[in-house]
């Protein structure tokens, strides 16, 4: 009896083919391998932007961006003021963009080129 019932519980446990086509259907979430080179190529895309900047602005968004360092801190570090940080990093990020994809950048100042000038920001 104890062989009936162990091959009741083995038959329970498989899957019928309409629950197998189910499991296959799962999207795979691990990049192919032209994903992965496109991931590379945009890596060493942005590596060589930042290889452009001037030493002081590349020092200032790895600072920022890549080790969380608040910019009070950085400003402290290199002797200026914040807004200076926030300037120095704006022109960073738009180097880095333009690079990686100029037509987004493009758009982006056509845009705001569009915005009415009562709705841009003033320096006032």
């Amino acid at each position: 009896m104890s062989v009936a019932a162990n091959r009741k519980v083995a038959e329970n446990r498989r899957l019928a083919v309409s629950e197998v086509g189910t499991f296959l259907d799962f999207a795979d979430d691990a990049p192919d391998p032209a994903r992965i080179v496109e991931a590379r190529s945009e890596i060493d895309a942005l590596k060589r932007a930042m290889q452009e900047l001037p030493a002081r602005r590349r020092e200032i968004l790895v600072a920022a961006c890549m080790d969380d360092i608040p910019h009070q801190s950085i400003a402290r570090r290199f002797g200026v003021t914040v807004r200076t940080i926030q300037s120095e990093l704006k022109q960073a990020i738009e180097h880095c963009a333009l690079r990686l994809n100029p037509d987004a950048v493009r758009e982006a100042t056509d845009i705001s080129s569009k915005t009415p000038k009562s709705r841009r920001k003033t320096g006032v």
